[in-house]
């Protein structure tokens, strides 16, 4: 749990930090709430590792779930309203904050495979119990 909250204020300091440089006031808790969608893919990303185990199978559904994070983030920070002065006079987000968007989005799915237990540890913790009760 300290891991993936350790890369949650990584992703957002670095999201923040871009939006900044890009002169877009995107507020912190909505980076917060858009990065976070990202754990719900997770959770069922390792659903179905419990459930497949090391079938092919398993990662046709982290594609698709890594997918959904996605374009889970991107389709809600493009939608973002903007605030401020960009709202008052009518002027629209710089390209570089788009970039960025695409990048928090592209970045979805190198993250949910980090926070996805591996089939190697869970193996090497399962073979000496069962040759303990055996």
């Amino acid at each position: 749990a300290s891991f993936a909250m350790v890369l949650l204020f990584l992703e957002v300091g670095g999201a923040k930090m871009g939006f900044y440089l890009s002169g877009s006031s995107v507020p912190v808790m909505d980076i917060f709430a858009n990065c976070g969608y990202k754990y719900v893919s997770a959770c069922l990303m390792v659903l179905a590792r419990i459930l497949l185990g090391k079938s092919p199978l398993y990662y046709a559904f982290f594609a698709y779930f890594g997918a959904c994070a996605a374009w889970a983030i991107r389709r809600f920070l493009l939608h973002f309203e903007p605030q401020g002065v960009q709202q008052q006079y009518g002027v629209p987000a710089s390209n570089l904050h788009n970039h960025i968007i695409m990048g928090l989005a592209i970045a979805q799915i190198p993250l949910c495979w980090l926070l996805t237990p591996s089939a190697v540890g869970a193996a090497v913790l399962v073979a000496p119990s069962v040759m303990t009760s055996a």
